[in-house]
C-alpha cells in the first residue's frame, strides 16, 4: 500500500466495492507451440466517475487507474468513467482488509481468496540443479478452475 489507511478508509472502501466493484478471476490464454497455457489471474476493480475518488484508491491501495470512453451516439449524457484495479498478491492483500467490512460481495471475496491456497508446483531443474520452471501440479489448476467456476455462478446469483 502507498499510505496508511485507518479503519475508516477501509470501512469506506468496503461500501464502494461491494456497491461498484468487481472481484474475479481472469484468464490469460498464451498460446505456446505445443498448446495454450491458462493463466488465472485475482482480479479486482472498481469502476466510477469520480476521479478524485479512483485516485484515492490507486493512492491508498496501489494498482492502476485506465480511463472507460462511452460511444456518444449511444450514451450521449455520460461522463468519462475510470476503473482502478488491482491483480495477483496485491488483490489479495485488499480483500483481505477489507473482508471483515464487507456485506454485498463477502461470498464472492471469501471464494476469491480461496485462490492463492498451498499451491503444489513442479520444478523441471536444469543440469546444475537450479530451478528452470516452476508448474502448477494438476490437482491445484484443477483447483484453481473450481474457485473460477464457482465464482462466476455466485456472480449470475447475484450474491
Amino acid at each position: 500500500m502507498a499510505i496508511e489507511v485507518t479503519d475508516l478508509d477501509l470501512a469506506y472502501a468496503a461500501g464502494i466495492f461491494d456497491g461498484e466493484g468487481f472481484v474475479g478471476l481472469t484468464i490469460n490464454r498464451q498460446p505456446t507451440h505445443r498448446r495454450v497455457n491458462m493463466t488465472y489471474n485475482l482480479t479486482v476493480s472498481i469502476a466510477n466517475t469520480n476521479l478524485p475518488l479512483i485516485a484515492w484508491l490507486k493512492d491508498s491501495f496501489g494498482g492502476y487507474i485506465s480511463t472507460r470512453q462511452y460511444r456518444k451516439d449511444e450514451y450521449p449524457d455520460r461522463l468519462l468513467g475510470y476503473e482502478w484495479k488491482i491483480v495477483a498478491r496485491q488483490a489479495d492483500v485488499f480483500l483481505r482488509l477489507l473482508l471483515p467490512y464487507l456485506r454485498i460481495k463477502r461470498e464472492q471475496t471469501e471464494t476469491a481468496l480461496r485462490f492463492y491456497g498451498e499451491a503444489e508446483l513442479h520444478d523441471r531443474k536444469g543440469p546444475s540443479g537450479t530451478t528452470l520452471v516452476r508448474r502448477l501440479a494438476p490437482q491445484e489448476v484443477e483447483r484453481r478452475r473450481t474457485i473460477y467456476q464457482e465464482l462466476r455462478l455466485l456472480k449470475k446469483e447475484g450474491s
